[in-house]
């Protein structure tokens, strides 16, 4: 194997008309059927699968300008893997705290409409430090919640958190969540 000027892994069936011309010669030939034609398309097929995986693989690195929060928002609806590695790759990172981490991914999977797995994101936010010491963070989380437990028409749960936030927003004072 060898790379082709484009980066690509160079096979000799990658030349183009190489397995139409081969398979061709040989069945003409009478040296192989339909069956053994397939067999060997499907062959080439898993080599080609295989060398793109690992073509893949040596270019997973993410680049450290892509380690943003506003990366992943970027890429929240056109590529959600790629939101998926970056938040993982940010997680590696210990100048990013949990909180934000998981809020972004939460994010994520409600944007691609995941409700139920941006819950457990969620509900993880709920037991950090930054939550628990903070009302306008913990009013964040149950607005998110809700908007989760309105699009699973979960109207309890929906209905438990807006009570808790109603409260906490008559507390702290805060008329714009009073108004919702």
């Amino acid at each position: 194997m060898s790379r082709r000027p484009g980066g690509d892994i160079a096979f000799p069936f990658f030349y183009p008309n190489f397995v139409a011309s081969h398979g061709a010669a040989l069945h003409r030939a009478g040296k192989t059927s339909m069956a053994t034609a397939l067999k060997t398309l499907a062959i080439i097929i898993l080599a080609l699968a295989s060398a793109q995986a690992a073509t893949l693989a040596a270019d997973d690195a993410i680049p450290d300008s892509m380690l943003t929060e506003a990366h992943v928002y970027e890429v929240t609806f056109t590529d959600p893997e790629l939101g998926h590695r970056i938040i993982d790759a940010m997680r590696e990172r210990t100048d990013i705290d949990d909180y934000t981490l998981n809020i972004l991914e939460g994010d994520l999977y409600f944007n691609n409409h995941k409700a139920t797995q941006a819950l457990i994101y969620y509900r993880r936010t709920l037991e950090s430090d930054s939550v628990k010491s903070n009302a306008e963070n913990r009013k964040e989380v149950w607005h998110r919640m809700i908007s989760c437990f309105d699009l699973l028409h979960d109207e309890d749960s929906k209905m438990q958190y807006a009570k808790q936030l109603m409260q906490l927003a008559i507390e702290t004072d805060d008329k714009p969540t009073e108004a919702i």
